[in-house]
């Protein structure tokens, strides 16, 4: 329907695009993943904080 409207050429991913429209056989993938420290520390430093939350007594934002 989307493109019978004009809203869309076509659905596809983009390796599909570059590997089929564009003819590219070297594709780069420019994503930048975390380390497994950073990911270690993010969830440690949630873990603490959720722990102090509890400690102090903070339940979140009460309903009335």
């Amino acid at each position: 329907q989307a493109v019978a409207l004009g809203l869309v050429d076509g659905l596809g991913s983009a390796s599909y695009v570059a590997r089929d429209v564009i003819k590219e056989k070297d594709i780069v993938e420019y994503t930048v993943e975390e380390s497994p420290f950073d990911r270690f520390s993010k969830k440690l430093g949630t873990s603490i904080a959720e722990r102090i939350a509890m400690l102090v007594g903070f339940n979140g934002p009460s309903l009335r």
